[in-house]
């Protein structure tokens, strides 16, 4: 692919008044350092969401922070041309402009950053990074991206050779280095997306799906710092289409990482480190069978600490949710129906109010938003209308 041109939301993706807004998760994970996804915020308060289109262009759209909760109308919308064989991630760089990256129909990975801040048309065209270390065969599945607490910009994604890549910025919102790589388990290949995460001392852990079907992680020694190597945390990870993963991470009120994957039968499970940066981890529990097979669960913490998880269900395809009963906790709230007809796994992020915000795709591959009725509340306002794009999924 020539580069014509990256995603979302990811965005869960800031300037000040967004850290301050979110101290408690600052505190945690070190600021600046924040994950990318389908869904960013930026300084004003506004979200960022973008997604791929079927045609393999994407679409991002913007809702201004006096909108935040307002119906469809509120979006405003930008086309990014080119073609992506990925889902597309956002964040926003140390300073303050977004950047989107996905993976080329060449497989190898493209970004595209934004010359303006607050300028949704001003990104300038797509570039590479490769630098003479793109592994061989290239990339499979969507990137993962972080920004670091020095500021940089970390990406990952797995290659086809089974193995974990990762490309870290030169200098803040500049250049790329080459690629490097985390390796293997051994004879075990990664066949899912990566996933990130930022401990409570602000070290990264890496997570994916093997060819065995376990859940593997891998972890900093410090912020900043080395790889520690492959760990298996067992599990038996749902066997789904390998452009997709199942794999969703967050941290909890006491600072510890609680991994959420959807496990063989459709059964949504978690496990939780044992206390905050460890390397060894509680036994799994489980949240709740009936997901459906080909999905990713997303969570997002409440202001007040607790977790919601939110599946696509296997009953009716609808959206179902589940909270914690109190923060920290190992049990969890019944499930609750969020929206009827769903075709995709969710993406959620919190806004600077802490209110969350869910996205899923509806029967016609529109983007629906939920949002949180209030902070910490178990209802969502459910009735808005599609927003205008169709995406090939999120």
């Amino acid at each position: 692919m020539q580069p014509l041109k990256r995603f979302l939301p990811l965005c869960s993706l800031f300037l000040t008044t967004a850290f301050l807004a979110i101290a408690s998760r600052a505190a945690l994970a070190g600021p600046p350092a924040r994950i990318g996804g389908r869904v960013a915020d930026v300084g004003d308060g506004s979200l960022i969401l973008v997604g791929r289109l079927p045609n393999g262009d994407v679409a991002i759209g913007q809702k201004k922070g006096s909108s935040l909760y307002a119906g469809p109308q509120a979006w405003g919308w930008y086309g990014l041309a080119g073609v992506l064989a990925s889902q597309p991630v956002t964040v926003v760089n140390a300073n303050n402009k977004l950047i989107v990256f996905g993976r080329g129909t060449d497989n190898r990975m493209y970004f595209r950053q934004q010359a303006t801040i607050g300028d949704l048309s001003s990104f300038v065209w797509w570039d590479v990074i490769d630098s003479g270390t793109n592994p061989s065969g290239g990339f499979r599945n969507d990137p993962a991206l972080v920004r670091l607490g020095d500021g940089k910009l970390e990406v990952f994604g797995t290659a086809n050779d089974g193995s974990m890549y990762t490309s870290t910025q030169n200098t803040i919102a500049g250049s790329w280095a080459g690629w490097s790589s985390l390796g293997k388990p051994g004879t075990i290949k990664f066949v899912s997306s990566p996933v990130v995460a930022i401990n409570a001392n602000g070290a990264l852990s890496v997570f994916a799906r093997g060819s065995n079907n376990e859940l593997w992680t891998n972890q900093q020694t410090a912020a900043l710092g080395a790889w520690r190597g492959w760990s298996s945390l067992g599990g038996a990870l749902q066997n789904i289409n390998p452009t997709r993963d199942c794999i969703a991470v967050d941290y909890d009120s006491n600072g510890r990482l609680v991994a959420i994957v959807n496990n063989a039968g459709g059964t949504v499970s978690f496990r939780v480190q044992s206390f905050p940066s460890a390397t060894t981890w509680n036994a799994w529990g489980t949240l709740l069978g009936g997901a459906h097979g080909n999905t990713r669960p997303a969570v997002a913490r409440n202001t007040d600490g607790r977790l919601t998880v939110f599946f696509w269900a296997d009953y009716g395809t609808s959206l179902a949710y589940q909270s914690q009963t109190a923060p920290g906790a190992s049990t969890w709230n019944n499930w609750t129906d969020a929206y009827p007809k769903v075709t995709s796994s969710p993406v959620m992020f919190d806004d600077w109010n802490g209110i969350i915000h869910v996205f899923a795709l509806d029967a016609s591959g529109y983007p629906r938003e939920l949002i949180q009725t209030s902070a910490n509340a178990n209802t969502y306002n459910t009735g808005l209308g599609p927003l205008p794009y169709q995406f090939s999924d999120l």
